[in-house]
């Protein structure tokens, strides 16, 4: 640990919070506002329309992870952009009115909600593809760490992780409970379509690998009447 009460991720933490409340400051409300605004609307609008223009990228990308990629960069820049064009203009409209003071005040109030969201993404994103038990020390060593988890699930729970290109495995070892399972409920016939392949792969490795001497004809129905079972549970 880095000194005697706080680790690393805690002064990385603060550090990043102190950053953006300032720069709120110097901004102020509502251009930061419609900046976040911005971001989050063009990322929801990659997510749900950038699909649709994979079949024209697709013309001319060969690479599956590129098309998909490349959909979705093109719609958040093309949104984002018109958010920070109309953004400027009603910022100017805002600090021709003498609310200039105010506005910057409610603006450290924002930077800080702000930061702690970059802090929870960047910590989901550390949970998508590392388990809570390999995180490194200063990570689990942090007396912030339970609110960054909270912050975690809050964010899991309103993102459409469904139609994202990641896997969310290892975000259940880390936050657990009934927001993992509400974020499979849509999921849900798809987990048990992928347990079921599984099993058939399984059964078929198994007869493979035996001879006529092995596995019995009754043992073989047993794996058969398990897939089944699998199926009748949908």
């Amino acid at each position: 640990m880095i000194g005697k009460y706080m680790a690393a991720l805690d002064y990385i933490v603060i550090a990043v919070l102190l950053v953006s409340a300032a720069l709120s400051l110097v901004r102020g409300f509502t251009k930061e506002v419609l900046s976040i605004t911005g971001w989050i609307v063009s990322g929801y609008a990659a997510i749900f329309l950038g699909p649709s223009l994979k079949p024209l990228l697709a013309s001319y990308i060969s690479i599956d992870w590129a098309i998909t990629g490349g959909a979705m960069l093109i719609v958040f820049l093309v949104s984002l952009i018109t958010f920070s064009i109309g953004g400027r203009f009603v910022a100017a409209s805002i600090k021709g009115t003498g609310l200039s003071a105010l506005d910057r005040t409610l603006g450290v109030g924002f930077g800080l909600l702000r930061g702690f969201f970059i802090i929870c993404m960047a910590y989901f994103g550390i949970s998508s593809v590392i388990p809570e038990n390999d995180h490194p020390a200063f990570i689990t060593e942090a007396k912030l760490r339970p609110v960054l988890q909270t912050g975690t699930k809050a964010f899991v729970a309103v993102v459409p992780l469904d139609r994202l290109p990641l896997s969310v495995a290892n975000i259940g070892e880390t936050i657990g409970g009934p927001e993992l399972e509400a974020l499979r409920e849509g999921g849900e016939e798809a987990l048990r379509d992928a347990a079921r392949e599984e099993l058939e792969n399984l059964v078929q490795e198994v007869q493979d690998s035996t001879d006529d001497t092995g596995y019995k004809q009754l043992e073989r129905d047993q794996m058969q009447r398990l897939i089944r079972n699998t199926e009748g549970v949908k």
